[in-house]
């Protein structure tokens, strides 16, 4: 199990725990479905730039650049 403080984590990391992360504890019900559902939703978003983004990586990786 990972312990994670999401304020100030990767759009990336964040996006992936708000759509399949556990949720162990809740002090604040409105404040983790609003950050859940805004983070959801950018998330969404940006994904398909951000997995086009590892591809054009990789690829450059086995080209040798």
């Amino acid at each position: 199990m990972d312990l994670l403080v999401l304020d100030d984590a990767p759009l990336e990391l964040a996006g992936r725990v708000a759509i399949r992360g556990e949720l162990l504890f809740d002090d604040d019900p409105v404040a983790r479905v609003r950050w859940v559902a805004t983070t959801r939703k950018i998330y969404l978003d940006e994904l398909p730039r951000i997995e086009r983004s590892r591809r054009e990586f990789l690829e450059a990786v086995r080209r040798g650049r």
